[in-house]
């Protein structure tokens, strides 16, 4: 177990193959997990953080950072600015924070939390069996053409595959694979397909 701290400046951070502890601290670093259920904390500045193999705990916090979870089921969280996470293989649980945030679970089943502002969580072949916990008027979700061969271009196209079950929808994207959202009315997405989803 290592424990790794970098500076006021840019850093490049690398854990090793067992569990690490890795501080970003100022400025925008570059922070590579490795091997190992890892934590990572960015720090200030908008940072890149790769999670890499293992069960990892990633903080963004401040900045605009990007944050790819890598292999294994990782808990992300955000933090302050308007951040792009992936999730990777694994069942991740991802916590977007304060901004604008762009969210992809990746493979695996994954639970996926906006936080405020508003927030992209976005889904292509191969996603599995995904919710969003706290879906809010602003939010989109993104849907990749065709995905899984459904043939699907319109968010009207995206609509029609939604339906309700309890307080929630849930949409079929075909191949097994699906998006929960919880505490949405299939109906109302339906209506406004557009204000609810983009294809691209």
């Amino acid at each position: 177990m290592a424990t790794i701290e970098g500076s006021a400046f840019q850093d490049f951070l690398q854990g090793t193959n067992a569990q690490d502890f890795i501080f970003g601290l100022g400025s925008s670093d570059v922070l590579l997990g490795n091997e190992g259920d890892d934590f990572l904390f960015g720090g200030r500045g908008g940072d890149l953080i790769v999670g890499g193999e293992g069960a990892d705990k990633i903080f963004g916090q401040g900045g605009e950072d990007v944050i790819l979870g890598g292999e294994g089921s990782d808990t992300i969280f955000g933090g302050a600015g308007s951040d792009y996470i992936e999730g990777g293989a694994g069942g991740d649980i991802i916590f977007g924070g304060e901004g604008t945030d762009i969210i992809d679970g990746g493979a695996g089943n994954d639970l996926m939390f906006g936080g405020g502002d508003h927030d992209v969580f976005v889904f292509s072949g191969g996603g599995g069996n995904d919710i969003v916990m706290d879906f809010q008027v602003g939010d989109l979700v993104q849907i990749s053409s065709n995905i899984n061969d459904t043939g699907v271009s319109s968010a009207a196209d995206v609509a029609a595959r939604a339906t309700q079950v309890g307080n929630n929808t849930v949409i079929d994207l075909g191949n097994g694979d699906t998006v929960t959202l919880n505490n949405v009315d299939a109906d109302d997405l339906q209506d406004n397909p557009d204000g609810y989803i983009v294809v691209s």
